[in-house]
């Protein structure tokens, strides 16, 4: 048993090794690293569900450094939400010669400039279901349209795509999304992996610390290292990273407990979910209407409760209700 146990840990450290960048000791976080040295491969394309600030763009990078092909070089990013949805389709497809107003010459599209490469598509949520369903096609036939073309090209470009959005809302995503990608890969948020927040913080550190040229490191006591153990994050790793940058700057390689921070920090690790997400209103209310704001808050907690969620059932689940998402989705769908 000894033996075996031996075995498993050095085949766990060889395996986190090839991970630079992508922390986690978890067994969600162990699993998504064989996922993806074992299931993927220079042909498949992936998609990657999660919350905001979980680690998408890390796991993608980790992708890329596992599979990419020898010609490539630098992993091409594409913000979905980045661009004006009238320039989407020539951005990501191309656009030929005439095809509109300011198109003097054909143009190259991200996927065909990556072409034998890989891409990554970010908060691929953001794009209108008629321009995934030209993604959806290119992942299908491995073709792509440029605007103003009367003919395919064949494409062998490689893709990565993510969101933190409801997969399942047919307003927001084409409903064969899931079945097109070869993989999906699912992060799971900071809270349900505590286990991994001692490994992410000492990387952080250690980031922050070369990143300034300090010569020694930032010290947590552990009054505060228990605390941002056990504080929930609700912007996951994100978060957690941005709070240490901000320790860091202030006060460089010192050991720092919870009475050495000001409230504008202790207010960051005490606070609850709800208050990072929905800041109440100073009183008296000024030029505003009660009602009107209490559907705002309403509202909130409901968009809360999707961006953690990847299926109505869970949403339904997170605010104690039996299936008014489901049930609302239908409705929509069926006026």
């Amino acid at each position: 048993r000894e033996k075996d146990q031996l075995k498993k840990e050095v085949e766990l450290n060889e395996l986190n090794r090839s991970f630079n960048g992508f922390i986690g000791n978890s067994i969600s976080i162990i699993d998504i690293k064989e996922q993806i040295s074992e299931d993927i491969d220079q042909t498949a394309h992936i998609l990657i569900l999660g919350e905001r600030g979980t680690g998408k763009e890390a796991v993608a990078n980790a992708i890329w450094q596992h599979h990419r092909k020898k010609n490539d070089t630098e992993l091409t990013t594409f913000d979905c939400g980045g661009i004006s949805p009238s320039l989407i389709q020539s951005t990501l497809f191309g656009s030929m010669k005439g095809s509109h107003s300011k198109a003097d010459k054909d143009k190259k599209g991200y996927l065909e400039s990556c072409n034998n490469r890989m891409i990554f598509l970010d908060e691929i949520g953001n794009l209108a279901l008629e321009d995934q369903q030209r993604l959806l096609r290119f992942i299908q036939f491995g073709e792509i349209t440029p605007v103003g073309a009367n003919s395919p090209k064949k494409l062998n470009t490689q893709l990565i795509a993510a969101t933190n959005k409801d997969v399942e809302d047919p307003l927001v995503f084409a409903p064969d999304i899931l079945d097109r990608f070869n993989e999906i890969i699912t992060l799971p948020p900071l809270r349900d992996r505590k286990d991994d927040i001692p490994a992410l913080i000492d990387y952080a550190i250690d980031m922050e610390c070369k990143k300034r040229g300090l010569k020694g490191a930032l010290i947590i006591a552990d009054d505060l290292y228990e605390k941002m153990i056990n504080h929930n994050w609700p912007s996951n790793v994100r978060a957690l990273f941005n709070f240490i940058a901000k320790m860091v700057r202030k006060f460089g390689a010192a050991e720092v407990g919870l009475k050495d921070l000001p409230d504008r920090f202790t207010d960051l690790i005490t606070s609850t979910d709800n208050d990072h997400d929905f800041i109440l209103p100073d009183l008296p209310l000024v030029d505003t209407d009660l009602k009107e704001y209490l559907s705002r808050f309403k509202d909130a907690i409901i968009e809360k409760a999707r961006s953690m969620s990847s299926s109505h059932a869970e949403v339904d689940k997170l605010l104690g209700q039996k299936d008014v998402e489901k049930n609302r989705h239908y409705m929509k769908k069926n006026k």
